[in-house]
């Protein structure tokens, strides 16, 4: 199969490709910052269109490729130009996480569990599109239960 654009990119394919970018030797800045991203999209995207929560991430995400802002320097003001200055829980969280989190912090590496055989064809490079939605839900769902059990030790949430 072909990979897909972004712009085309569904719910399912859009988190199967974000959990795998997750499990990535990432720097500590960014790994935080997508995380909290992540909960962004997630947090959003019960509230608004499928569509506009894709172009707010995308919108993050070319900030940061174009050189216009670091991972560390946050994204409150695009967040607010997308959906306004809602009060929410993410608020809350992000609070805590200013709080509770030293200016730089060392992140337990992720270790990447071997792929069950369904699974292996992911970590060859191949085309995430070409996955049924069964296997696309099953990688979601372990990988959010993965990310659920890391969560409270990244951010040191209590």
């Amino acid at each position: 199969g072909v990979p897909a654009e972004y712009d085309s990119l569904t719910l399912d394919l859009f988190m199967l490709g974000y959990f795998h970018i997750l499990e990535l030797d990432l720097p500590v800045d960014e790994r935080k910052m997508r995380h909290l991203l992540c909960f962004e999209v997630f947090d959003r995207v019960g509230k608004f269109p499928w569509e506009t929560v894709r172009e707010f991430h995308k919108a993050v995400i070319q900030d940061i490729e174009a050189g216009n802002r670091e991972w560390k320097d946050g994204f409150e003001d695009i967040k607010v130009s997308f959906f306004g200055n809602t009060v929410s829980q993410s608020k809350d969280v992000v609070a805590v996480v200013k709080r509770s989190l030293p200016e730089v912090r060392k992140v337990p590496k992720v270790i990447v569990q071997t792929p069950t055989p369904d699974e292996g064809m992911l970590y060859g490079g191949t085309d995430i599109s070409s996955f049924s939605n069964e296997e696309i839900c099953q990688y979601i769902d372990r990988s959010f239960a993965f990310w659920k059990e890391k969560e409270a030790e990244i951010f040191d949430f209590e």
